[in-house]
């Protein structure tokens, strides 16, 4: 299928955007890498009546290093971050989480904050975005306001992102160097939605974990150091109150037997990651 008949602008300024976006929220969309909103379209599954493109607004390309963490402009492609020479340094989550997002070619052209806006439950960004509880600054013709991540996504394919306000950037906060990272996903092949994905982020005084594909957003536990058997029993009980949901693809139980194996494993490879 094509897409409906619309209008297309492509505006140089941020301060067009909200402008346009305040005559006609109802009707608006936005346009940045397009990797989920072409697709939309193409299925008529939503049928906005103008698109607005801000491919072509600079001050919206950066990537930049605060006292607070790593700040990431909307039209920062995965690649781009995925490239950035200190990401490792001062992500190492995304930096161990973004080669299995998508393959190569989808990840030059989807950005970061628009996996985010899109909020696919199964999404990797979403999920690093809510273990770190960054922050997200939206901006409108009236305001500008900053919203945690755990308070963003909402459910599946839902935000707090209100019609007429676009997302500017999002910040991921910066870790303590001397901590364990790790990250595992399944999928039948690789760059395809996951089943299910687990990172976890192992600290002196506790461990974080953090799931998709078990619910309708991203699923965040933190439990205190744990041992091995401590944290079958855990990932059992997790496990049990996600449930899981049956699907075309696999059912509620495959998923659970799933989130026991690479739960284990993933707690594993972060507790051997850290520096001490």
């Amino acid at each position: 299928m094509k897409p409906p008949f619309l209008t297309y602008i492509s505006p140089k300024t941020l301060d067009e955007v909200v402008s346009l976006l305040d005559q006609d929220s109802q009707d608006s969309r936005i346009l940045a890498g397009g990797q989920s909103l072409m697709t939309m379209l193409n299925m008529r599954l939503i049928r906005p009546r103008i698109l607005i493109d801000i491919k072509n607004i600079n001050m919206m390309n950066n990537i930049t290093v605060t006292d607070e963490g790593l700040s990431i402009g909307a039209n920062v492609t995965q690649q781009e971050l995925l490239e950035y020479k200190d990401l490792s340094s001062t992500s190492p989550l995304l930096y161990k989480v973004l080669p299995w997002v998508g393959h190569y070619q989808t990840r030059t052209k989807g950005t970061i904050c628009g996996s985010i806006a899109h909020a696919d439950p199964s999404s990797e960004i979403p999920l690093c975005f809510a273990m770190l509880n960054g922050k997200i600054k939206l901006r409108s013709m009236k305001e500008t306001r900053v919203i945690e991540a755990r308070e963003f996504q909402t459910g599946m394919l839902s935000t707090a992102c209100k019609p007429n306000e676009i997302i500017e950037s999002v910040l991921f906060p910066t870790l303590d160097s001397k901590v364990g990272v790790a990250f595992n996903e399944f999928s039948f092949r690789k760059g395809d939605f996951s089943l299910l994905s687990v990172a976890v982020i192992y600290k002196k005084d506790s461990i974080i974990i953090g799931i998709t594909g078990m619910t309708d957003k991203p699923y965040i536990a933190a439990f205190p150091i744990l041992s091995n058997k401590e944290i079958e029993d855990a990932l059992n009980d997790v496990a049990w109150k996600l449930k899981g949901i049956d699907d075309h693809i696999s059912s509620a139980r495959y998923k659970r037997d799933l989130l026991r194996k690479i739960g284990k494993l993933t707690v594993e490879e972060a507790y051997k990651c850290q520096k001490r």
